[in-house]
């Protein structure tokens, strides 16, 4: 190779608008896809807010301001990560999730476009990500209407807009001001690399159900207690376990209060937050993972990192019936304790249908590698 030549390396940007990024980020999609673009041969780059991660795994990071819940920050910071953008000039720009910022980023995109046409420069792929599934449930009528127009102006401005679920594309493309041809499904990966074996190394497995969410009603744990209360009748030696931050202290209360009003206090435990090595042993002693969500829930990484640490797993519709039954998951309706029940008992009594499912499950995981080839061709 001559000494002139170049070698022009393309470049992919992660601009997560705003957001504090911590150790508890290190396998989400804000850290994990910029990563994986990096393993696939980009110049890879994140923006955010604040990062405080102990490694950057070979990302370019910058860091602008935090929003911390404030809208005229959220305003303003996107002023900060599109000067980084336009000195960058990123063959892909990848920005989630939707929010308030997108007032300001819709119009920096027009101005970027604008500019790249004029100056004959390279042209960028703008893809918005959401991180939810269109599930209005507790969401005041007024933001409704914010976040369908927000969405309406992205999809004549961006270039591909993903979900994570099938559900979130059909709900988003019956609206009618939103541009359905740029809607995508792009599902959330397997974190490689960092976190979890796809092998499951520990053979001191329980009897026992985990359930890994914080506690809060959303996450639907009474629903699983209410269910575990009939099963324990006939499987006396089963026990089950929630892992997870304390967040909402009163439905905590509740739980407690059920436990101790039918006296099972010997079977059911909670750790509150747990390290990354712990929830990896919580993981591979268990024998079932059930997350019994009722609403407005993402894609959820946990249960991947279940599938991926040798589990089945039993969950609901939530955030989508679909996609849970595509990664070969056990599936009820939310809220419904006797269809929970009745597909938690079917693998209680089979051991081999567990590892049937387990490994099923395991063959359908997508690394984030595999995320990445498909924002790539978006």
């Amino acid at each position: 190779m001559r000494n002139n030549d170049i070698i022009m390396v393309e470049v992919f940007v992660m601009y997560v608008p705003g957001s504090e990024l911590s150790e508890f980020h290190k396998r989400s999609p804000w850290v994990m896809i910029p990563l994986s673009f990096k393993e696939i041969g980009y110049r890879s780059v994140l923006i955010c807010g604040r990062y405080t991660l102990n490694s950057t795994y070979g990302i370019d990071v910058y860091s602008t301001l935090s929003r911390e819940k404030s809208l005229l920050k959220s305003l303003a910071e996107p002023f900060l990560g599109f000067r980084r953008i336009f000195a960058l000039k990123p063959d892909i720009l990848l920005i989630s999730p939707i929010g308030s910022y997108l007032f300001s980023i819709i119009p920096l995109i027009l101005i970027y476009k604008i500019y790249t046409r004029i100056t004959g420069s390279k042209k960028t792929k703008f893809v918005l990500k959401t991180d939810w599934s269109f599930d209005f449930t507790t969401i005041k009528w007024y933001k409704r209407i914010i976040s369908i127009l927000l969405l309406g102006f992205s999809s004549y401005t961006f270039d591909r807009i993903s979900f994570e679920t099938y559900c979130g594309v059909n709900r988003a493309m019956a609206i009618p001001i939103i541009r359905a041809k740029v809607l995508r499904r792009v599902p959330i990966g397997y974190p490689q690399n960092i976190g979890f074996d796809l092998f499951r190394t520990n053979s001191n497995v329980e009897k026992r159900i985990v359930c890994v969410a914080r506690i809060a009603q959303m996450k639907g744990q009474i629903v699983l207690l209410k269910s575990f209360l009939q099963l324990s009748k006939n499987f006396p030696d089963w026990q089950l376990r929630f892992v997870g931050p304390f967040e909402d202290m009163n439905y905590k209360s509740q739980l407690d209060s059920l436990i101790q009003e039918n006296n099972i206090w010997d079977k059911v435990s909670f750790t509150d937050f747990v390290k990354e090595s712990v929830l990896l042993e919580e993981l591979k002693k268990a024998s079932i993972f059930c997350l019994p969500s009722i609403y407005v829930e993402n894609a959820g990484n946990v249960k991947y990192e279940a599938i991926a640490a040798g589990l089945p797993v039993v969950t609901t519709d939530v955030p989508c019936r679909e996609d849970n039954e595509e990664l070969g998951c056990l599936v009820s309706k939310a809220r419904d304790i006797n269809g929970l029940t009745k597909n938690l008992e079917l693998l209680m009594t089979n051991p081999q249908l567990r590892r049937d499912i387990a490994e099923n499950s395991k063959k359908k995981l997508l690394s984030y590698k595999d995320i990445a080839l498909l924002y790539k061709d978006l």
